[in-house]
């Protein structure tokens, strides 16, 4: 999952920088994901906020009204979504270190730490960081199927993507 629990090891070990964030739990009605653990990486602990850190970056989304234009062109259309597309993005242990919290899972256990090892919609640059993992991908299989490649680079917009081409082009994407 993209929380993992912190050994004694680790939390000795590690001397490089720290910051706990706030968290608290949603209750879905999902069978992939019944517990959400909601994050604020805006909040100050002590002076500063993991946020206060972080750069947004460059605005790197596609166009809308470029993608929402190609998608009226298409033979047959097609949409889809990157399931939980943050969770597939690993980051190393600096950042789990920026992304400790605390958690017990009954009032009688004792408090642990805990500690994301993914990136965060949270998480100020989050948007860029998809954009390059979902292009990194779609250049990875490039060679498998070029066509497809493109439509997950241009036709896509944060974790969702509208696109299309021929009836035979949409039934080998499937």
């Amino acid at each position: 999952g993209a929380a993992v629990k912190l050994s004694e090891q680790e939390l000795e070990e590690y001397k490089g920088p720290i910051n706990y964030i706030s968290h608290h739990g949603v209750i879905q009605d999902s069978v992939t994901t019944p517990l959400r653990i909601v994050t604020n990486r805006s909040l100050e602990y002590g002076t500063w906020s993991l946020n206060a850190f972080l750069t947004r970056g460059p605005n790197s989304l596609n166009s809308m009204l470029d993608i929402s234009l190609r998608f009226r062109c298409h033979e047959e259309g097609m949409v889809f979504d990157l399931t939980k597309a943050y969770n597939a993005l690993k980051t190393g242990p600096v950042e789990r270190n920026l992304r400790r919290f605390v958690w017990r899972f009954s009032p009688d256990d004792e408090w642990e730490d805990y500690a994301f090892d993914v990136v965060a919609f949270g998480d100020i640059p989050a948007a860029n960081f998809l954009e390059l993992g979902r292009n990194m991908t779609a250049d990875v299989g490039w060679e498998i199927n070029p066509v497809a490649a493109k439509k997950i680079k241009d036709d896509s917009y944060v974790d969702d993507n509208v696109s299309g081409g021929s009836s035979e082009e949409v039934k080998r994407m499937k």
